[in-house]
């Protein structure tokens, strides 16, 4: 075998909560990983959509950021989040989130990330993290779609109908609150190139770019 790829050896190249599972070991391993890590998140805050609703998300970024650091909350970010919320004296389950970060001593502030590879949007998905991020008087979200590659998943998600229902509560609602469009082929993976030339432990740094490697490859098919 001239290559030998753990994630091809084990045919879990796409499958989504590994890439998910990736993301957050990568993210949270030190310092120098998470800043990156919300460098990248800033970076799309500040390109897309409007700067204006956008500066308070960003200030809200910076904060959560920050109290990550000062009190070394180490469960930020973590995959397969149970989005549960009391609604009167009833729970209610919102969904499950492929990334979540957030800090639950200090909750006013949310992300999640809806990793897309294969798996098609499930009814009224978006709607229902909006409602989760905004609920219990936040009035900050930040909610981010992840896909391979955008010229081909941006007009999909655009004309699908749960986006369609949560831009409209978003604009309507006094809130904080916009999507914005991660993509494997830009973002994620500028990410981890970045990650890749940083001086890490070699088992970790190995571990990088056996993922690199397979990020490249989904994207060729």
């Amino acid at each position: 075998m001239n290559s030998c790829n753990i994630f091809k050896i084990l045919k879990i190249e796409r499958k989504e909560m590994i890439h998910s599972a990736m993301i957050v070991a990568i993210a949270s391993y030190n310092s120098e990983c998470r800043n990156l890590f919300f460098k990248m998140l800033r970076k799309k805050y500040e390109e897309e959509s409007d700067l204006n609703k956008n500066k308070k998300l960003i200030e809200n970024l910076d904060a959560l950021e920050k109290s990550i650091i000062r009190k070394d909350y180490k469960g930020w970010i973590n995959t397969e989040h149970l989005l549960k919320e009391m609604v009167g004296n009833e729970e209610r389950l919102r969904g499950r989130a492929d990334i979540w970060i957030g800090n639950n001593e200090n909750p006013s502030y949310r992300l999640i990330i809806e990793n897309k590879i294969d798996a098609i949007d499930q009814e009224y998905q978006l709607r229902r993290y909006f409602r989760y991020l905004i609920g219990n008087g936040r009035n900050n979200a930040g909610l981010f779609y992840l896909c391979l590659k955008e010229d081909k998943e941006k007009s999909k998600w655009v004309n699908n109908y749960s986006a369609k229902k949560y831009e409209h509560e978003s604009i309507n609602a006094d809130v904080n609150t916009d999507w914005h469009l991660l993509t494997y082929e830009k973002d994620i993976k500028n990410w981890l190139e970045q990650i890749a030339s940083l001086e890490l432990n070699c088992d970790f740094k190995w571990a990088v770019e056996q993922y690199i490697k397979i990020v490249n490859s989904i994207l060729k098919e």
